[in-house]
């Protein structure tokens, strides 16, 4: 697992960040996640993350309005979370544009609440 700071802040600052347009606050952490379409398994990261959503690097993201199922793995913590999410964007960088990630937005739309309380408050596993 990566944390990214932002420039000027400490770890703690970056995680209380709020983007005031978002109904959650992101967290920059680079978490391994796998999800199974179109009969193949593809494993990846994250590249941030909430309580209601992530953005998944990927350099084939997933048509906007797919459902995935999730499987993403929090340090510390034994099993991984299983969710449910619905990619809504998808941006797709071009070859050799350096610091572009390709990849994928999704919003979480059913999970164990216990699961989802894990990356509402994640300094419980950090």
């Amino acid at each position: 697992m990566e944390v990214r700071s932002f420039p000027g802040q400490s770890k703690k600052e970056t995680f209380m960040r709020i983007n005031d347009s978002r109904l959650h606050p992101r967290l920059n952490l680079r978490l391994e996640v796998s999800y199974h379409f179109a009969g193949q398994q593809h494993q990846t990261l994250t590249e941030n993350i909430s309580r209601g959503g992530a953005y998944i690097q990927t350099a084939r993201p997933v048509d906007v309005g797919e459902s995935l199922r999730l499987s993403l793995q929090l340090l510390g913590v034994h099993d991984p979370l299983d969710i449910q999410a619905r990619v809504v964007w998808v941006k797709r960088s071009q070859r050799n544009t350096e610091g572009s990630t390709s990849g994928m937005g999704v919003k979480f739309v059913a999970a164990d609440a216990a699961d989802l309380a894990l990356l509402e408050y994640p300094w419980s596993w950090l």
